[in-house]
């Protein structure tokens, strides 16, 4: 944890966020009274779109087709 009084803290702003972003918690106080915490903002996660992999795979075209030697295992 990084506890800092806000003048450093302005001093400091950059390497902080980096800190917050890897997990640090960061407090910011004024005067030894703890103003702020600094923390990282979660992200959502992707939105899954219907049709989104359209074009990337391709079937050959005796996908269906078994092979000869299969023909005992569909009786």
């Amino acid at each position: 944890m990084h506890q800092l009084e806000l003048d450093d803290a302005q001093k400091h702003l950059a390497e902080l966020i980096e800190a917050a972003l890897k997990g640090v918690e960061v407090i910011i106080s004024k005067d030894n009274h703890q103003l702020v915490q600094l923390i990282a903002v979660k992200t959502a996660q992707p939105h899954l779109v219907f049709g989104s992999a359209k074009g990337l795979i391709e079937f050959s075209p005796d996908f269906d087709v078994l092979p000869d030697d299969f023909q005992e295992y569909t009786a």
